[in-house]
């Protein structure tokens, strides 16, 4: 069963009344609806992969602008440099801007995941429909929709006007809040380099690619257009961050050579296999594509 745009404002709008995020019903002009897709109260994405979400609480130090947006952004999937935060202003749209309780987090949670939800739902649909595949066969990504089977990809900015017509789903199926995030807490590497002359460098060295592999294994989404990609540097391509790095664990294996071998970056290349298979230990899913993404939990 599905519901109207209008609708699911209005039955979203009274589900979430803890949740005090602007909201507007009116209608748009053409012009306007060729470029911008609102499927919900609290989320904008724009034909230029822009995504506006308006956050009407009040940020006393307890990490609200962060927090909510975070949730949307887990839930549909969307690529968080993209994001753009509008602080709600007191007036007729926005009558309740009330903070207090230690509820803002706790008060949002299921109506912020139903809005990304349903709006990841509105644009696989689209994608699905021009390649003339299943929804089931895509997944979803840092604003990107993959067709698994071919490898094909579109961004969300380029399905949002088509998305704008979809009825929005009543009943959005929401990612399992307790499975799809990839997390690797240790790594344990050894290394017979020869001579170790510099052991501390060898160390770096061993660190710095488990950082490099772990990146391209969890994070490094490439998007191609036009035959080039559409990274200019690390703002577009994200790495490991240092919050997100594991323990490292390092053994220079106590060489019986008589001079140093050289190191170059030893750990780039096991370290994506590794955890691979890591993954199918700990899940029963043999994941292929780079970065690594659990569509649900096992």
């Amino acid at each position: 069963m599905t519901a109207t745009r209008r609708e699911f404002l209005k039955v979203a709008a009274a589900a979430g009344a803890s949740l005090t995020i602007g909201f507007r019903l009116y209608a748009v002009d053409d012009d306007a609806a060729a470029t911008l897709f609102k499927p919900n109260a609290w989320l904008q994405l724009d034909a230029d992969g822009g995504i506006v979400l308006t956050v009407g609480k009040s940020e006393m130090g307890q990490g609200v602008r962060t927090t909510l947006p975070m949730i949307l952004a887990d839930e549909l999937d969307a690529d968080w440099t993209k994001i753009k935060l509008v602080q709600a202003m007191p007036g007729p749209d926005f009558q309740r801007l009330g903070t207090g309780g230690s509820g803002s987090t706790s008060g949002s949670w299921n109506t912020l995941r139903t809005a990304g939800a349903a709006a990841r739902e509105m644009l696989v649909a689209t994608a699905a429909a021009r390649w003339g595949v299943e929804a089931s066969e895509c997944r979803t990504r840092n604003s990107v929709v993959t067709h698994e089977p071919s490898g094909r990809t579109l961004p969300y900015r380029s399905l949002v006007a088509d998305a704008a017509g979809l009825p929005v789903p009543e009943s959005p199926k929401l990612k399992s809040a307790a499975g799809g995030e990839i997390r690797v807490t240790r790594i344990v590497a050894a290394v017979d380099c020869g001579v170790a002359v510099n052991p501390l460098g060898i160390e770096a060295q061993i660190e710095s690619g488990v950082v490099w592999a772990l990146s391209m294994a969890l994070k490094g989404f490439m998007e191609w257009r036009d035959g080039s990609a559409t990274a200019e540097n690390f703002h577009d391509y994200e790495v490991l961050h240092l919050h997100e790095t594991p323990v490292i664990e390092t053994h220079i294996v106590a060489s019986e050579g008589d001079s140093p071998y050289g190191m170059g970056e030893p750990t780039v290349c096991p370290v994506v296999p590794a955890v691979a298979n890591a993954i199918l230990a700990a899940t029963g899913q043999r994941l292929r594509r780079l970065p690594f993404a659990l569509e649900k939990a096992t």
